[in-house]
């Protein structure tokens, strides 16, 4: 009986290194890889207005639009508006004299909508978002229940800026349970040729 001649790994190898190079065409796109599987889960925490802020500025790195919006407060009643937020004068007065509309007032609902558009705006890039105290602007106890922070923030996508501004941040407690929810964001410019967060929510993205 003839032997059967005998197969050899090359053919195997072969395709392999063929489809390494074909893989290798992409190591040097500028897109950005996913994030790490192994990356901790940290639950939102609303125990205290900082604690809020952060688990904010964790939401919109991670495009989390449920998390964005436990940040935010609900309305309370007729008498007790929700979240809200009105743009810098300046920035309010270009836009209306560019022949756009009058955005009106700026509410929760309002925020959750334009809140995907906002993390889209760049969408092939990581987020980086950070809030510093504002050296200007002292943060301010208005109440046992109410407190203002007054933070410049910086958002950047891949080392571009998003938007850069600051902003008086009002949180107040709610609930049962004394959560602290932001309930008011008053828009401040402060970096020349870089559009505010404001302006972004005035363009919707």
């Amino acid at each position: 009986m003839n032997a059967r001649p005998r197969r050899t790994a090359a053919p195997a190898l072969t395709a392999l290194a063929l489809t390494l190079v074909v893989a290798g065409c992409g190591l040097f796109d500028t897109a950005q890889p996913d994030p790490p599987d192994d990356t901790p889960t940290i639950p939102p925490s609303f125990v205290l207005p900082e604690s809020t802020l952060v688990t904010l500025e964790r939401a919109v790195e991670t495009r989390s639009s449920s998390n964005y919006g436990l940040c935010l407060s609900d309305s309370l009643g007729l008498s007790e508006l929700g979240f809200y937020a009105i743009p810098d004068p300046a920035n309010l007065a270009s836009w209306l004299q560019q022949g756009n509309p009058d955005p009106g007032l700026w509410t929760r609902e309002r925020e959750l909508q334009f809140f995907p558009n906002f993390i889209a705006f760049n969408p092939n890039a990581f987020y980086e978002v950070t809030f510093s105290q504002d050296p200007i602007r002292n943060d301010e106890n208005v109440d046992a229940n109410t407190v203002i922070l007054n933070r410049r923030y910086r958002v950047f996508a891949a080392g571009s800026p998003v938007c850069a501004g600051a902003a008086g941040l009002m949180f107040a407690r709610v609930g049962a349970s004394g959560e602290w929810k932001l309930r008011f964001w008053e828009d401040h410019f402060d970096t020349a040729d870089v559009r505010t967060w404001g302006t972004a929510r005035l363009q919707g993205r």
